[in-house]
């Protein structure tokens, strides 16, 4: 493993061009992502304080954030004890604070305009690695924390008046991962309007589904997710069909 060392430090030397710090942050995640033993190698609570430190510095490129999260997806991905070592380094945190930050069409235009295609790359590869912190395998805690995103996603679902797959998806994954089989995660995407909401944009959505095919595959996809925030849960169920036009 004493390449998988050399490598890891190329990523975060400070003497280094940033194209290397760049390949050499792909060229982890590619190793991780075939090898489980590179794999497990990476998995230590100073990476992951590195990684949360590299993708908290505004000087950092946006690319080189990105490659930064593709590692992280990577680490998590099917591997409880990346998922935990996410929450104990703040990196889980850091990546809910990015996925409002980079939100492609967000009032607050935290990014310039002129890196909209880095910006909207950068932001769904966040949502990716949300995913991986909640998901497959099932993280209780993770869904916990990532509530945190709720009240926004509540506000973009309001926001999207034009169906836009590339935004839907993404938010839509999100939340069927944080909600699913979670009924106290369930209950809280209710609690703030978002359950409500998200009827809402399927009737909307819906209405228009006999003329536009792109109405009508996004209201598979908000089908979907609506089906994850009522599994099991009698009470969301009713609330749904309360919200139905």
């Amino acid at each position: 493993m004493g390449g998988v060392a050399f490598v890891y430090n190329l990523s975060k030397s400070s003497i280094v061009h940033p194209d290397v710090k760049e390949t050499a942050l792909f060229t982890l995640g590619t190793l991780a992502e075939a090898n489980v033993y590179c794999k497990n190698s990476l998995c230590k609570n100073e990476i992951f304080a590195d990684l949360a430190d590299c993708l908290m510095n505004e000087d950092i490129p946006l690319k080189q954030k990105r490659l930064s999260v593709y590692l992280l997806l990577v680490l998590v991905a099917n591997n409880k004890l990346g998922q935990t070592l996410a929450q104990n380094s703040g990196c889980l945190d850091v990546l809910l604070n990015l996925f409002r930050a980079t939100f492609p069409i967000s009032t607050e235009a935290t990014f310039r305009a002129a890196n909209a295609t880095q910006t909207y790359q950068l932001w769904t590869s966040v949502s990716s690695a949300l995913c991986g912190c909640v998901n497959n395998p099932q993280n209780e805690e993770g869904q916990r924390i990532c509530v945190a995103a709720f009240p926004v996603i509540k506000i973009w679902l309001q926001q999207l008046t034009f169906p836009q797959t590339e935004i839907f998806q993404p938010i839509c994954t999100f939340i069927a991962m944080t909600v699913a089989n979670n009924s106290c995660v369930q209950e809280s995407f209710s609690a703030c309007g978002g359950l409500e909401t998200l009827a809402l944009t399927l009737g909307r959505l819906a209405s228009a589904a006999d003329t536009s095919l792109l109405s009508c595959q996004l209201s598979v996809i908000i089908s979907k997710t609506l089906s994850a925030c009522i599994t099991d849960n009698c009470a969301n169920c009713s609330r749904t069909h309360t919200h139905a036009p």
